[in-house]
């Protein structure tokens, strides 16, 4: 015989599992940390698009309060209108006689006006202002140089200076400049941001961040990749990439997005596919060492007890073969099964001894009970007997409750075990009429039942048992008012008995530990009548029949007996 039969099967078993544990280990590994690297980009690609809409948002800000400040002032905005609709040398004679008329110590014109807001803002490069009657240029540097050219008509639409966004090294904030008078356009402003003050922002990030900055019409301006791609290429883009994109609008300029370009950690990391294989090598060898060890002593143990065994059925010897105490050198099933062995062994040993013993005992008890046993036919003749002399002796009253009890006694020994519904109420009937002759005058009883259910079947005793417990717990013997009513109708496909009293009731403890008892289909020698009745109804019908009691102390009871309904 193999004796390695339960260590292979085991071995291979905890190997299969070593290897699945180790798997499902490294899967929500490799996942939780591809998880917190892009909870991690996510949160990086937030901070880096939050710093460059500042930028943005700064920027707006200031092109706002420029032209907010421009407007306000007069003598700017009447010098800038000068400008734009003559020449350089008229304007600069214009200029100096605007200044000699006034007291300060500076021109209050519109170069005056960007010089000073040059130092509100660090990312504006230069600030340009067209002419459109003079189609000319005048761009203020922040150097306070002024440079002047003659564009042509082309260089002076709007959509042209925005379609040069994309390959320039600025970033136009283009605004018109109308005359108060008529509102008519004399120019524009354009406000002009250096694209490097973002290259040098993203230098504080990762490479696998990417920034992209479009105007709301799609117009692409900045790309950190620097690669050339169209709006379906950044409708691609966000398909892709979905929650590692990150969007942000600037008012009605500019579209700020960023995203996360990082798909999979596992594989861009080989530091990290190394030291899971090394924990994997670790954790295998560890429990591959911890079950051999585990699993051979076990062995070892199931072949002490495999020989004991084999040298009983051989030779039947139960009196000097036992398992081993070294099979029973832990505390677990092994151990228990060798001392329960054992001890089946030394009761075999005893009961061999005792077994003919026993057997003449038992032979000499079914005689003994054969001797002492009584024929009930006997005793319900005696009953007729003694009910025939009373009659006799005139006492009618005795004679009629000998023969009622007889009567009782005759259908405890004919009937079957289902009677009808009807013969049940009978047997009650008479049941309550010997009490009368005990109680007369203590308790008044009715028995309503449906024409329909009289012929429905039950088994018997049913009542009886309710009926003696009322009897010798509930009944309020002191009073002359009891009532006790027994209603038996159908409800849907089940037969409802309801007994109702008025009696003693049941104390609130007791009537818990009876319920716990009926659910639990127990039985308790103090509460046999009830518990007796409950457990023939589950056992004949089914855990869904059966008895449930209501009672409040001082009251009464009402017990609610649920049998089946069978379609005649």
């Amino acid at each position: 015989m193999k004796r390695t039969i339960f260590y292979k099967k085991f071995m291979i078993s905890y190997n299969i599992i070593i290897f699945t544990f180790l798997f499902i280990t490294n899967l929500v590994l490799v996942k939780n940390i591809q998880k917190k690297d892009t909870i991690y980009n996510q949160k990086i690609n937030e901070r880096m698009v939050n710093n460059i809409y500042d930028i943005f948002n700064r920027t707006e800000n200031f092109v706002s309060n420029f032209m907010f400040e421009l407007y306000s002032d007069d003598v700017i905005l009447e010098d800038t209108m000068y400008l734009l609709n003559n020449d350089l040398i008229e304007y600069f004679k214009h200029k100096i006689d605007k200044f000699c008329l006034s007291n300060k110590s500076y021109y209050n014109g519109i170069q005056y006006f960007i010089k000073t807001n040059f130092q509100r803002n660090n990312y504006i490069k230069s600030i340009e202002i067209l002419s459109y009657k003079t189609n000319t240029s005048y761009l203020f540097e922040r150097d306070n140089n002024l440079k002047k050219k003659t564009l042509s008509i082309s260089e002076m639409d709007k959509n042209f200076l925005q379609s040069t966004e994309e390959n320039s090294d600025e970033i136009l904030y283009i605004r018109n400049l109308n005359n108060p008078k008529n509102l008519k356009v004399e120019g524009s402003i354009i406000f002009k941001m250096d694209k490097n003050i973002i290259k040098n922002t993203l230098e504080n990030y990762e490479e696998i961040l990417r920034l992209l900055i479009l105007k709301q019409n799609g117009l692409i301006l900045y790309d950190s990749n620097q690669e050339e791609i169209n709006f379906i290429d950044i409708s691609n883009i966000i398909n892709k990439y979905k929650d590692n994109v990150n969007i942000k609008k600037v008012l009605d300029d500019f579209v700020i997005m960023g995203v996360a370009e990082n798909e999979t950690t596992f594989i861009s990391n080989p530091e990290l596919i190394v030291y899971i294989i090394i924990f994997d090598i670790i954790v295998f060898i560890a429990f591959e060492f911890f079950i051999f060890k585990r699993l051979k002593k076990m062995n070892n143990r199931l072949n002490l007890i495999l020989d004991t065994m084999t040298n009983i059925n051989n030779n039947g010897d139960y009196t000097l073969k036992r398992i081993p105490k070294e099979a029973q050198t832990e505390k677990d099933e092994i151990s228990i099964f060798c001392e329960k062995f054992n001890i089946m062994c030394g009761e075999l040993e005893e009961y061999a001894n005792k077994y003919y013993v026993s057997l003449i005992n038992e032979k000499n008890a079914e005689m003994k009970m054969l001797q002492n046993s009584i024929n009930p036919h006997f005793l319900y003749n005696t009953l007729e007997s003694i009910r025939m002399k009373a009659i006799i002796n005139n006492d009618r009253e005795v004679a009629k409750m000998i023969f009622i009890l007889a009567h009782l006694f005759r259908n405890q020994l004919k009937e079957k075990d289902i009677i009808t519904i009807k013969n049940e109420l009978e047997y009650c009937n008479k049941f309550l009429e010997i009490y009368k002759f005990r109680y007369p005058e203590k308790f008044t009883y009715s028995l309503d039942c449906e024409e329909e259910l009289l012929e429905q079947t039950t088994i018997k005793f049913v009542l009886q048992p309710l009926l003696e417990n009322y009897f010798v717990h509930g009944i309020k013997l002191e009073n002359n008012d009891n009532i006790l009513n027994i209603k038996i109708k159908r409800i849907l496909n089940y037969i409802n008995i309801i007994m109702e009293d008025n009696g003693k009731g049941i104390e609130k403890y007791k009537l818990e530990e009876l319920r716990v008892k009926i659910k639990n289909n127990e039985i308790d020698s103090s509460m046999v009548g009830i518990l007796n009745v409950n457990q023939r109804i589950k056992i004949k019908y089914g855990e869904k029949y059966g008895l449930h009691i209501q009672s409040e102390e001082g009251k009464g009871t009402t017990i609610s007996v649920k049998l089946p309904y069978k379609e005649m």
